[in-house]
């Protein structure tokens, strides 16, 4: 999956074998991606929405799905 500036990101997962997050990410919750950065590949800058967390922070990219393929799988579910 290909994440670009500003794409609408969906949290899938709140931690990998490398991320442990306790707090941080809201499962189901819509992120944006504020940056990507070279030096840290497989990772994306979201702002995080938890209640004492507002900070930018680079999390893997496996925590998230895009919002338009979340909708695509929906869809085919349903036999749209």
């Amino acid at each position: 999956m290909k994440i670009e500036k500003g794409d609408r990101l969906v949290c899938v997962r709140t931690t990998t074998p490398d991320y442990t997050d306790d707090e941080r990410l809201i499962l189901g919750h819509t992120y944006k991606a504020i940056d990507i950065d070279i030096r840290m590949p497989g990772r994306v800058c979201v702002k995080l929405a938890g209640p004492y967390y507002t900070h930018n922070e680079f999390v893997p990219v496996e925590c998230f799905s895009k919002a338009a393929h979340i909708r695509d799988e929906k869809l085919k579910q349903l036999g749209i």
